[in-house]
């Protein structure tokens, strides 16, 4: 089909011409910079057809491209519709900007919708483009909107609710008292437009995003001063969602000023108009707001309140223990069905989508629930290859016990947010040398950033530990094309900033602050190995002005995939004293489940 066939694109052409702009960007993004987005934001998606969480299109009067990052090449090249070419995010490779100015001649101009592009982000592109003799102008209706039409999903208005201090760990008059401590004398007042920041502040959840407990907000913090002495919130949200008469008592106690979602730009351009000096983040606050107080007294605050919540109190960081727990109870009890399911019944009509149904359905019996942390990635064999696969009800893979399993899956409790990918083999026949080398090579490099033990007074961060999870395959001339970790909130986003694992993450590791660890190998077309626990920063117990990893994933690794030979003594010993933690953990709290014990007593038996 030649893309002018493709009508979507057709549409959004003339309205192109219409705005006199030769280009259109459309950001996988919304007016707050979330990564996982609510459906009504979901434009990527809507005009191309690709679903994954990093994307980003670039339409010409005569191409449509689509860049993403290589959790999705595989997944692109599927879902991309008629008229579509993926471009991909990598070094080496052009950017979208750069592939502009390339490829369009000077006098081009290139539009985009303000609320989806960051401050810092369109000032940093116009400053490109007028540089090769281009223009970059803001167009105030999205026009992928336009085209959408009536089918577009209204903005949810989801209630939300109190998040209890028990859970929280602090009180939201601390919360307010650690952000004024790091702002006092700097700015009169800080603009929060992150909901998990905001949401984090004022000790409430919500359900506008799927897998995310945010709920759509600004927030206007004003810093103690001689009228102010004790702080004050501005909360700009819309009144339907705070109906609840706890919510309401809770937004009176900590006294919580709140104002219509809208209303933010007016009270924006009074702060301006009063002289005050606001702070923002240049990196997410969108540039339509930006507009509104960009000549008044500004100052660059980033991540204030996202660096103060990574670092988890004490009852959040023992949250996170409990669940991670509680998601391994779940988890050996649904491999061990599974394992059991496909030894019994070879010609099982169960598949990718209906199996990770079942696995739902032993996480919704652990106490305070709440659903998902993202859509599970359950893939079997050559959909293991996919990094961000998704299994659709149509399209889904039949389960066998003859091929490698990958299950990338977490779960919102109260207490916690978890995220966790074991990658399982039941033996249907002999796994291959090479998978169990594989396999072999990324639990060492688990294993290796795991154990290391760092200088608590120094600056290290994720890029000195990257190389840790990546040894063992360099050693083996293969490499994964993504991070090896990801920061994970409490009952939070489960991507949750400013510090992970990757060779350009510079943000201090401090004590309380969880990563991701998950290193990785995919062989396009057969198989995929990944193996993911969650880690946190600690006091190390024997070494003073030492910190370390504590593992806080329960869950054996797969037996019937290690290869002991490429194990040092010490890496046996290891992995033994772990499986002998995870037995003596989960057996009680399996009960008299003998089915889910056996399998637990299985998968750790020491290694010989």
């Amino acid at each position: 089909m030649d893309s002018q066939e493709n009508t979507k694109l057709t549409q959004l052409r003339e309205l192109m011409k219409q705005h006199s702009v030769d280009v259109y960007v459309v950001f996988h993004n919304d007016a707050h910079s979330s990564e996982y987005i609510a459906d009504c934001d979901e434009r990527v998606k809507f005009i191309s057809g690709f679903s994954g969480s990093n994307g980003l299109c670039v339409v010409t009067q005569d191409k449509a491209l689509m860049w993403t990052d290589g959790r999705y090449y595989l997944q692109a090249q599927k879902q991309l519709e008629a008229g579509w070419e993926m471009r991909k995010m990598e070094a080496g490779e052009q950017t979208y900007f750069e592939w502009i100015t390339s490829n369009l001649p000077e006098g081009t101009k290139i539009g985009a919708d303000p609320t989806q592009v960051s401050g810092a982000g369109f000032k940093n592109r116009s400053k490109y483009f007028k540089e090769k003799q281009m223009e970059m102008v803001t167009i105030q209706e999205n026009l992928v909107d336009k085209v959408w039409g009536a089918e577009k999903p209204p903005m949810p208005q989801a209630p939300v609710f109190v998040h209890d201090v028990k859970y929280a760990g602090l009180t939201v008059k601390e919360k307010m008292q650690k952000v004024n401590d790091k702002l006092k004398g700097k700015v009169d007042a800080l603009l929060v437009t992150t909901l998990d920041d905001i949401d984090w502040v004022v000790n409430m959840r919500g359900r506008d995003i799927q897998c995310n407990p945010v709920f759509f907000a600004y927030l206007i913090f004003h810093v103690t001063s001689e009228e102010n002495t004790h702080g004050r919130i501005q909360l700009f949200i819309n009144a339907s969602k705070i109906q609840d008469e706890t919510v309401q008592a809770h937004l009176k106690e900590n006294e919580i000023e709140v104002h219509e979602y809208e209303a933010v730009s007016e009270h924006l351009k009074k702060l301006a108009d009063d002289k005050k000096k606001i702070g923002y983040d240049e990196n997410v606050c969108n540039q339509k707001l930006y507009d509104v107080f960009q000549d008044s007294t500004i100052e660059n605050q980033t991540g204030i309140i996202e660096h103060i919540k990574a670092a988890k109190n004490p009852v959040e960081m023992e949250g996170m223990r409990k669940v991670n727990i509680k998601n391994s109870v779940s988890l050996i009890q649904y491999f061990a069905w599974l394992e059991d399911h496909l030894k019994n019944s070879p010609e099982t009509e169960l598949n990718e989508y209906t199996a990770q149904e079942k696995l739902e359905d032993f996480r919704r019996t652990q106490d305070l629930y709440q659903g998902p942390s993202f859509e599970t990635i359950s893939s079997i064999g050559p959909n293991g290859a996919v990094i961000h696969y998704k299994p659709e009800p149509g399209t889904a893979l039949r389960m066998n016990n003859k091929e490698i399993y990958l299950l990338d899956s977490g779960v919102q409790y109260l207490d916690g947010t978890t995220d966790i990918t074991r990658t399982v083999h039941f033996g249907g026949v002999e796994a291959t040398e090479e998978q169990r080398q594989m396999y072999t090579r990324v639990l060492l490099g688990t294993l290796d950033l795991e154990r290391v033990v760092w200088p608590s007074k120094g600056t290290f961060a994720g890029q000195d530990f990257d190389t840790l999870a990546r040894r063992h395959l360099w050693a083996a001339g293969v490499d994964y094309n993504h991070g090896t970790g990801h920061g994970v909130g409490s009952f939070n986003c489960v991507h949750e900033g400013p510090q992970g694992i990757s060779r350009r993450q510079t943000v201090r590791l401090e004590e309380g602050m969880c990563v991701s660890d998950e290193p990785g190998y995919y062989k396009d077309g057969e198989y995929g190995i990944r193996i993911e626990n969650v880690i946190m920063v600690v006091k190390h117990p024997q070494h003073e002005n030492r910190f370390k990893f504590e593992n806080l994933t329960m869950t054996p690794y797969c037996r019937n995939l290690i290869d002991v030979s490429l194990l040092s003594p010490a890496d046996r010993d290891y992995i033994n004293n772990f499986h002998k933690q995870c037995e003596d953990i989960l057996t009680p709290l399996l009960g008299d489940d003998q089915l889910s014990l056996d399998y637990l007593k299985r998968q750790c038996a020491p290694l010989q």
